[in-house]
């Protein structure tokens, strides 16, 4: 019942693409995650990371390390820039200091800070089942 997207450098641009194409349609999708979020510099504009944040309705983690990859961290500055233009105020932008895209050797603490996040913005819920006695 709690959709959430987790998506890894492009497949992370490729879930906020989804959402923002099926916007106008029920997705079910109540958040996003996007780790390492990589704009392939093929996509046309209007698949661009920021602007798919600047329209995007739902809350998004935009997750990223220090020691990520060069196009990553220049891309960075401009999420966060649409996000703050387009007033998305559920828009969460954090930095894992000393990752590099893989995350290799912080995996525990990536998902930790995931795990955190999606406690807070998409919360499950508990679903009684009946069983027949």
């Amino acid at each position: 019942y709690n959709i959430v997207l987790i998506g890894h450098s492009l497949g992370a641009s490729m879930a906020l693409t989804y959402v923002n194409n099926v916007s106008k349609k029920p997705s079910g999708v109540i958040a996003i995650v996007g780790v390492s979020m990589y704009d392939h510099i093929e996509l046309p504009k209007k698949y661009m990371t920021a602007n798919a944040v600047a329209s995007i309705k739902v809350p998004v983690l935009d997750i990223f390390g220090s020691r990520d990859n060069v196009e990553i961290q220049k891309a960075v500055h401009d999420r966060k820039l649409a996000a703050q233009k387009s007033g998305n105020q559920f828009f969460t932008q954090l930095e894992i200091n000393g990752a590099d895209h893989f995350f290799t050797g912080l995996e525990l603490k990536l998902l930790k800070r995931i795990r955190v996040w999606i406690n807070k913005r998409a919360p499950s819920m508990e679903i009684e089942i009946k069983r027949n006695e």
